[in-house]
């Protein structure tokens, strides 16, 4: 997935209509090189990560809608968008365009989607010089052509770029319910859409740890000439050793199958078949009726004390970390049920202003359908344990953002990252493109990640072709975003203060005010720059320190020849 350009024929929160932004398709690599979005707070990056989100949202419904619904889809939100998918992402058999078969297949697809303002989208596929637009009795609709998998994360606390991950949420949890007494052999429809909060994290830990190489039998895998890799193992030593985590050490799931009235729910056949693979794999299972008083499938609380036994469990019923984190994400999608119809259709029906989170209502655990507790972890070098919960902000962040790419490292993916290291302490901010491909397995990358950031160790690690720098006129007006006029790899820090944010001081502003004011002593006589001196000896080292004292000492030298 390399996105190619994008663009907002309508107005879209602080950006005008006709805004635009176009990435240069770096040379194929093995390197994660991300696409790196810089800027004062609201210059309007942010606003172009939500507003590809909304586009991706707007085109997963659009496939995915009744035909009667259709018409609803020719809204006031136009967009322009252009990527490129790997071919093995799509599939070809999906796609019944005869023309494709005249197109050189050998060069990579570049898909175009416009939608004008109150139209139905067009589908465009290029291969080279060649165009072909898609046209068919379904309002050229076609699910094959969009990305494998959306993944959305934010720092922030008044974001909006949550909102069509909460919608799409509600969509496929129709579409879960429809499911009910389908067949086992059936398999539920998964969400190409993901948005990364605390408790989504929760799964992703969970999924990551209990499929860490460190788990499996490599000894035995190996007289087998099988690779643990093979399995689905992922390779979490540099997030184990970042954060000081030995291994995951206990956990424990509560399901509760009764909705918003405390009616019972009723499941898929594939979630029941979750459940009693959970169960199987769980160290102790407690099952309950809703007061607690005898065995009942409609409540159960599983305790996991994890060893090498649990994971070899999980490792036998779910195969690999995605799948294990697929019915965990059905799981609690089940939450879903303590939000009424009303409020349900108010969240999907919620236009592009609104922040819907704020209309998201707090229960309390013990009402959750679906809750991951109890998550502690055993530290390095020490038998003592921590729990998830006592991780410091800048430990979660690390294994939210790393542990998300690493599991969701698939082709034909989008990661687009809203401030990703806000909570990071300097060193981790200086190595984060580094740590990021140090998670990942060398091969030719198929994804792209976009991220905002106001941290010049991110942008000292990113191409110039790859950086955007976002800003406004004297007016307040959203600029089209600049790439840098300098190269900004391996750029030193005050250099990238200056050019990209502006910043032309290394020190704070209290500090450099201090400067100023010595600065603006009379320093009339020598006693009065001895004086100067001294008040400047008890500010740190720093190059406005330099220069100062370079100007006290060229005014002394003045008055001495003239005395």
């Amino acid at each position: 997935m390399k996105i190619r350009r994008v663009k907002i024929l309508s107005p879209f929160r602080g950006l005008p209509a006709g805004y635009e932004v176009r990435f240069e398709i770096s040379a194929k690599t093995d390197m994660l090189e991300p696409i790196c979005f810089v800027g004062l707070n609201g210059s309007g990056k942010s606003n172009v990560l939500e507003a590809i989100a909304e586009i991706f949202y707007y085109l997963e419904t659009y496939h995915k809608a009744e035909r009667q619904a259709l018409p609803s889809f020719r809204t006031d939100f136009g967009f322009e968008i252009e990527y490129f998918l790997p071919k093995f992402v799509f599939d070809m058999g999906r796609i019944p365009w005869d023309e494709l078969t005249m197109l050189k297949l050998d060069v990579p697809l570049l898909f175009k989607i416009v939608k004008q303002r109150g139209q139905y989208p067009v589908i465009s596929v290029c291969a080279g010089e060649q165009e072909i637009v898609y046209r068919s009795r379904d309002n050229n609709r076609n699910a094959a052509i969009l990305p494998n998998r959306i993944i959305a994360y934010s720092s922030g606390m008044n974001e909006l770029i949550s909102n069509p991950f909460i919608k799409i949420d509600l969509h496929y949890f129709d579409d879960f319910k429809k499911d009910i007494g389908s067949s086992p052999e059936g398999s539920l429809a998964m969400n190409r859409m993901f948005f990364m909060d605390y408790e989504s994290n929760k799964l992703i830990t969970i999924a990551n740890f209990l499929f860490d190489e460190k788990g499996f039998d490599k000894a035995r895998l190996s007289s087998l000439n099988i690779k643990a890799t093979d399995f689905g193992a992922l390779n979490l030593k540099s997030l184990r050793d970042e954060v000081n985590i030995s291994d995951l050490k206990s956990f424990s799931i509560s399901i509760r199958l009764r909705d918003h009235r405390n009616n019972p729910i009723k499941l898929p056949s594939e979630l029941y078949l979750a459940v009693d693979a959970l169960k199987k794999c769980a160290t102790i299972c407690e099952e309950y009726d809703q007061n607690n008083k005898k065995k009942s499938d409609q409540s159960c609380e599983l305790f996991f004390w994890v060893n090498k036994a649990t994971k070899q469990a999980f490792q036998h019923y779910f195969k690999d970390p995605f799948t294990l984190y697929r019915q965990l994400y059905f799981l609690r999608l089940l939450n879903n049920h303590l939000f009424s119809v009303e409020l349900r259709n108010r969240i999907k029906k919620a236009d592009l202003g609104t922040n819907i989170s704020e209309l998201l209502p707090k229960h309390e655990e013990k009402r959750l359908v679906f809750s991951l507790n109890e998550i502690a972890f055993l530290k390095k070098r020490s038998k003592e344990k921590v729990y998830y919960r006592q991780l410091s902000d800048g430990e979660h962040q690390l294994l939210q953002v790393l542990g998300t790419i690493l599991l969701m490292d698939a082709p034909g993916t989008l990661f687009i990252l809203d401030e990703p290291e806000t909570h990071f302490n300097p060193e981790w901010r200086s190595r984060f493109v580094s740590l990021l491909n140090s998670i990942v397995s060398n091969k030719e990358r198929e994804q792209d990640i976009i991220l905002t950031t106001h941290s010049p160790f991110i942008v000292s690690d990113c191409q110039r072709n790859r950086v955007f720098i976002f800003s406004r006129d004297t007016k307040g007006n959203v600029l089209p975003p600049m790439q840098p006029e300098i190269n900004t790899f391996g750029t030193s820090m005050s250099i990238l203060m200056g050019e990209i944010f502006g910043k032309k001081e290394t020190i704070s502003e209290l500090s450099n005010s201090e400067i100023e004011r010595i600065k603006g002593l009379p320093l009339k006589t020598l006693e009065e720059i001895q004086d100067a001196k001294n008040q400047a000896r008890k500010l740190g080292e720093s190059v406005e320190k330099v220069l100062l004292f370079r100007e006290l000492i060229i005014r002394e030298n003045e008055l001495k020849k003239n005395a």
